[in-house]
C-alpha cells in the first residue's frame, strides 16, 4: 500500500490509526469562554537610572503627631474640609475621590488632573492589599515615597456608610497618629457635607 489512493482491508489497524489520531487531536476552545485571568501583576520594565542620592527619611516610629488645628464649625462644603486638612496635614495637596474615582474637591498646587491621577493610583493600590488573604481586613492607608514628596492616601469610613480617598501629598510622611486623627475628623465631617 505505497500509494494514498489504495483501499485499506485491514479494520484492526485502521482502528488503531484512528484511535492513536483521536488522541492527539485538540478540541478548539469554546468562543464564549473567556481567557483565564491572571493570577499575577505584571510590570512593566524600566530603564535604569542612575541611583538617586540617599535621603535620610525617619522611620514612623520617630515621626510625631503635629498638633492639629481645631475643626471650623463652619464645615459646610469639602473646600471648607479640604482646607482644613491642608493646613492639618501642612501639605502641598489635598484632594477627595468619591468611590467611582472621580476628585470631589481639592486644594493646593497639583492640578485636577493631577490629583485625579494620584487619587486613582492610590484607589487602586487600596483596594489591591484588600485582596491579601492574609490580613482579612480592608487596607485603610498607604503612603508612598517619592524623591521630593510623600503620597499618603487615606481610605475614609464615612458616618453615611459612603467610602472616600483623601490623598495628602507633602514633602515628608505623615506622622500615623495623624493619619488617623485626619481620617476620623474627614469621616464624621463627610455625612453633613
Amino acid at each position: 500500500m505505497s500509494s494514498p489512493s489504495a483501499n485499506f482491508s485491514s479494520l484492526q489497524q485502521a482502528r488503531d490509526i484512528s484511535t492513536r489520531l483521536a488522541s492527539l487531536r485538540q478540541e478548539p476552545a469554546a468562543p464564549d469562554t473567556p481567557p483565564p485571568r491572571a493570577s499575577y501583576v505584571a510590570f512593566r520594565p524600566r530603564p535604569a537610572s542612575p541611583a538617586a542620592p540617599a535621603v535620610a527619611v525617619p522611620g514612623a516610629d520617630a515621626l510625631q503627631p503635629e498638633p492639629l488645628p481645631p475643626v471650623p464649625g463652619s464645615v459646610r462644603t469639602w473646600d471648607d474640609m479640604l482646607r482644613w486638612c491642608l493646613e492639618a496635614a501642612s501639605a502641598k495637596t489635598v484632594f477627595v475621590m468619591d468611590a467611582q474615582g472621580f476628585v470631589i474637591a481639592k486644594d493646593g498646587s497639583y492640578s485636577y488632573e493631577d490629583a485625579e491621577a494620584m487619587g486613582t493610583q492610590l484607589m487602586v493600590a487600596l483596594d489591591r492589599f484588600d485582596e491579601l488573604d492574609s490580613f482579612h481586613k480592608r487596607a485603610l492607608s498607604i503612603s508612598v515615597g517619592f524623591r521630593s514628596f510623600h503620597l499618603t492616601g487615606l481610605r475614609v469610613l464615612a458616618e453615611s456608610r459612603d467610602s472616600f480617598t483623601l490623598g495628602i501629598l507633602r514633602t515628608d510622611p505623615i506622622a500615623p497618629a495623624a493619619v488617623d486623627a485626619i481620617a476620623e475628623l474627614v469621616g464624621s465631617q463627610a455625612a453633613r457635607i
